[in-house]
């Protein structure tokens, strides 16, 4: 197992990854041999969660879609101001702001169509949001779920 931290969420964990070890000093390494995927499989996985955004996942998600924070806030119609206070957790987005970031990130990442419908049926379904996100990683096909 290994807590995916280099992504810049805190709570992700991906499980069954391909780790390299020296033999001299003992270090080891994890091998993540699709990037891409693994990294889209993340955000449309945090975009179709059934609890409120957080801000580090907010700042992936613009991040994953290769954004400056002017660039989104410019897209979401919001002073910059207001996004660097969402992305540091400084002040939670309304529930109409959270729904238009994840349609604006899935439209834009080109996710399915039915991905894109779940996500606009969220609320009022929010939930506990568990203690982290697990991604099963295998050569063939990756998942994402929570823990």
């Amino acid at each position: 197992d290994h807590c995916f931290k280099e992504s810049g969420l805190s709570n992700v964990v991906l499980k069954g990854i391909e780790s390299i070890k020296c033999n001299a000093c003992g270090e080891e390494t994890v091998l993540i041999r699709r990037m891409g995927p693994l990294l889209r499989l993340l955000a449309v996985g945090i975009a179709s969660q059934p609890f409120p955004l957080r801000g580090e996942e907010i700042r992936f998600l613009r991040k994953h879609l290769g954004m400056t924070q002017p660039e989104f806030a410019a897209l979401l119609d919001i002073h910059p101001t207001n996004l660097s206070k969402w992305e540091n957790d400084q002040e939670k987005q309304g529930e109409q702001s959270d729904r238009l970031i994840r349609l604006v990130v899935m439209t834009l990442d080109g996710a399915p169509q039915d991905k894109i419908a779940a996500a606009v049926r969220l609320f009022p379904k929010i939930r506990k949001r568990p203690a982290c996100a697990v991604v099963n990683v295998d050569a063939e096909e990756m998942s994402y779920e929570y823990a």
